[in-house]
């Protein structure tokens, strides 16, 4: 089981906050473990703030804009490093996603809350009949609803009197003109929801929006989907994530070659948490001055001094953008990792031999006014520490020579550079992973405090 998710539960229960579980409870063990999806939990709306307030103080951050519900809070556990994500409520929602669809308000005073068996101890959620009904509403006017959901709510129909369905709150309060008991038959014998949604569907929606016009503009939205296509078009056009937090941060990746670089920001692009929440990578090194797609003609302008220089401006103009383009990156909500950072120039210059006479001198200070400039430190520099002969074993792309006076440099030039962590890189790599994250992680949590949501 996920801590983070122990930790709430504990925090709510000392707090007092009543809340209910209401969908998937027989995958509840899955969820909890976050083997499978979020926890959908229902909570009255004079107590969500303080839901909130306690699921941030125990780790959790928003994911949704304030002011909205349904209200998405994302986590990523510490132990097993698995996402935890809460969607709360304080309404059903009914009709396909991503439109607002129809929304059922609850009689929050007539619920008894029916505690169910979990890895984490008794949990609350709606007693079954209302599980039951909720569950019809929100399936059978929903997209593409899960076949498990089905086979749930004919397992708790089993344990479920056709009086205690009758009695319903949900049922009264959503659709109390619907005949229940042709509906209980229906799913009694139905195998798939899409049997069910063929009789059942339009019904249901008749009940919930009783106003034709309501319906049919409902039903132009369904087909025209221009929430879910904007939403898409805007995260494209500002490389905004799916669910942003707030402010980005920007993190350098530091290291000799043979560090485990590469390794490092593959596993950190690819974490659930992080791709949810927003992460891109940049490569920002130096030693790569080939314009993409104009190889050819970087080679031959490359063959007369004139060439080189031209194609060099190129390079570093593209360096500079795509250092401009991580910090719009970051701006939009990210975390941008950039794989090398303008601090390996620095540490470059340090090792390089001092130009003799008066032309070298002159060419190495135009060349310092044309290198790409940093506007201001990194949130984080991770600097993988490797010994050079270590380095050397598992890259030989440079003389070992090369390799030991480069990590010497890099241990040196590091010491003066602001919000450093240092990483020892002979471990395994899953424990450089684990240890990057950790630094990570903490300095999004500090920029969330101080830079808002």
């Amino acid at each position: 089981m996920m801590e983070i998710y122990r930790r709430l539960f504990r925090a709510l229960s000392a707090a007092k906050i009543s809340f209910y579980l209401y969908k998937s409870i027989e995958q509840l063990p899955l969820d909890l473990a976050g083997a499978r999806g979020d926890l959908d939990i229902l909570v009255s709306p004079v107590q969500l703030q303080e839901f909130v307030r306690i699921a941030k103080s125990v780790g959790f951050a928003a994911g949704s804009r304030r002011g909205t519900l349904p209200v998405y809070l994302v986590a990523r556990d510490d132990i097993t490093g698995r996402l935890a994500m809460l969607d709360l409520d304080c309404q059903l929602r009914a009709g396909p996603k991503p439109r607002r669809g129809i929304r059922v308000s609850l009689p929050w005073h007539t619920f008894a809350p029916d505690f169910v068996d979990s890895p984490l101890g008794n949990l609350p959620a709606l007693p079954p009949a209302e599980r039951i009904m909720a569950a019809l509403i929100m399936r059978l006017t929903a997209r593409n609803p899960k076949q498990e959901d089905l086979d749930e709510v004919k397992e708790l129909m089993r344990a479920v009197s056709p009086e205690e369905l009758l009695g319903s709150t949900i049922l009264r309060a959503a659709v109390p003109q619907i005949d229940v008991n042709a509906l209980i038959s229906a799913v009694a014998m139905a195998g798939t929801w899409s049997v069910l949604k063929v009789s059942w569907e339009k019904i249901l929606q008749r009940a919930l929006v009783p106003s034709s016009i309501k319906r049919g503009i409902n039903d132009l939205l369904d087909r025209l989907n221009p929430v879910d296509s904007s939403q898409r078009l805007m995260r494209r056009l500002t490389g905004a994530p799916l669910m942003p937090l707030g402010r980005g941060i920007e993190v350098a990746i530091l290291g000799i070659d043979g560090s485990g670089k590469s390794t490092l920001i593959s596993n950190i692009v690819n974490d659930h948490f992080l791709r949810l929440t927003g992460v891109k990578s940049i490569y920002l090194g130096h030693n790569q001055y080939m314009i993409p797609g104009l190889s050819a003609p970087s080679a031959f302008f490359r063959r007369t001094w004139v060439g080189r220089i031209f194609i060099e401006l190129l390079a570093r103009c593209d360096r500079q953008i795509r250092y401009l383009k991580g910090l719009w990156l970051v701006s939009s909500g990210n975390v941008v990792v950039f794989d090398r950072h303008f601090h390996d120039d620095l540490i470059a210059a340090e090792q390089a031999p001092p130009p003799i006479g008066f032309l070298r001198r002159t060419l190495r200070k135009a060349s310092k006014m044309l290198t790409p400039k940093m506007i201001g430190a990194p949130d984080l520099v991770i600097f993988l520490d490797l010994d050079g002969p270590a380095a050397f074993e598992r890259k030989e792309d440079l003389p070992l020579e090369v390799k030991i006076a480069s990590s010497q440099a890099y241990r040196a030039g590091l010491r003066e550079i602001p919000n450093v962590v240092t990483i020892d890189a002979s471990q395994s790599k899953d424990q450089v992973f684990v240890e990057a994250m950790r630094a990570l992680l903490a300095t999004r949590s500090n920029a969330l405090r101080h830079g808002g949501e």
